[in-house]
């Protein structure tokens, strides 16, 4: 791959913690594997419509879906007047692979870590393939062999760990996702792990909003009082 050009198979730049939040959340781990309530397991992206997906309890954090020959459109029933999903066949780029599988996250609560990684990257046929592919019919400049996604790793605090928890939990309960490894969580699992729900995970500054999902309501509730002016 040309230096300082993305990948075609990359839907996003890597992003790497820098040092003082990578000690950060190397201390906070501690209290997780005292108290994990939820094995390791992890995901592939599978979108319904091939289409790539963020996560947003990792920075910068886009992943590429599985990529098929047909997905799901949806359509209006014309007696009904109604939204349908229906399947149909996917635009791709002729002579693409029948099956190419989404970006991985696989995730250690007890640790607090997460890794990701493309499953493509160890098959060649199929990345000379793409290659030929992208190359033959598009005007997209392509390298003489193309290597996937390179893998990122990281680690997470306890309140950001539970927070990704339940975002992946609901990838794969919504259809976006398919578990490849380990078992989904029962999502009481993931509410008793230590730590709290952040409203935004990403967030990375001061900001007037809670930082945790607890503190919404009473935060909802300064905001809507009006105070009476007193009378002396």
């Amino acid at each position: 791959m040309t230096p300082g050009r993305r990948s075609v198979l990359a839907p996003a730049p890597a992003y790497f913690y820098n040092e003082n939040e990578q000690r950060e959340n190397v201390i906070m781990t501690t209290a997780i594997a005292e108290k994990a309530t939820v094995a390791p397991w992890g995901i592939e992206i599978d979108h319904p419509r091939n289409a790539d997906v963020l996560v947003q309890g990792i920075p910068n954090c886009r992943l590429r879906s599985s990529i098929k020959q047909v997905k799901d459109v949806f359509t209006q029933n014309p007696e009904t007047k109604e939204q349908e999903i229906t399947s149909a066949p996917a635009h791709l780029i002729p002579g693409l692979p029948s099956n190419i599988p989404g970006q991985q996250l696989h995730i250690d609560p007890a640790n607090g870590t997460w890794k990701i990684f493309d499953p493509i990257t160890k098959d060649e046929p199929k990345l000379e393939r793409i290659r030929k592919a992208v190359e033959t019919h598009t005007d997209m400049s392509v390298s003489d062999k193309l290597r996937g996604v390179a893998m990122r790793k990281g680690n997470l605090g306890k309140d950001q760990m539970k927070t990704l928890l339940r975002e992946l939990y609901s990838l794969v309960k919504s259809g976006y996702a398919k578990v490849v490894n380990g078992m989904k969580p029962d999502l009481d699992d993931i509410d008793d792990m230590p730590g709290d729900y952040l409203t935004n995970p990403l967030n990375r500054t001061k900001w007037h909003q809670p930082k945790h999902e607890k503190d919404l309501d009473a935060w909802a509730d300064t905001l809507n009082r009006v105070d009476k002016p007193s009378r002396k």
